[in-house]
C-alpha cells in the first residue's frame, strides 16, 4: 500500500508540475497571479515538510499523502483558473 501511495503521489507531483508550468507560459496579468496561488501553497507544504523532518524525523510518516492532496488542489485550482480564463476570453 505504502509503494502504491508513494507512486500515486510522484505521478500527480509530476502533472501537477506539467501543468504549472504550463500555465505561468500561458496567462498573462490578473491570471499569471491567480496561477502562481497554487505554486506557493506547494512551495508552503514543501518547505513545511522538509523543515518539520529536520527538527522530528518521524513527523512526517505520510508526506506523500500531504503531497497528494497538495498535488491535487493544485491541479483543480489551475484547472479552475483555466477555465474561467477560456469563458472570459471568448
Amino acid at each position: 500500500m505504502g509503494t502504491f501511495l508513494l507512486l500515486g503521489a510522484a505521478a500527480l507531483f509530476v502533472l501537477y508540475l506539467f501543468f504549472q508550468v504550463r500555465a505561468l507560459r500561458r496567462q498573462h496579468g490578473w491570471w499569471k497571479a491567480f496561477a502562481v496561488v497554487p505554486l506557493l501553497g506547494m512551495i508552503l507544504i514543501l518547505t513545511r515538510i522538509l523543515v518539520e523532518t529536520i527538527v522530528i524525523p518521524t513527523s512526517h510518516r505520510l508526506w506523500p499523502a500531504e503531497i497528494l492532496v497538495g498535488s491535487t488542489v493544485g491541479l483543480v485550482f489551475l484547472g479552475v483558473v483555466d477555465l474561467l480564463h477560456r469563458r472570459g476570453a471568448k
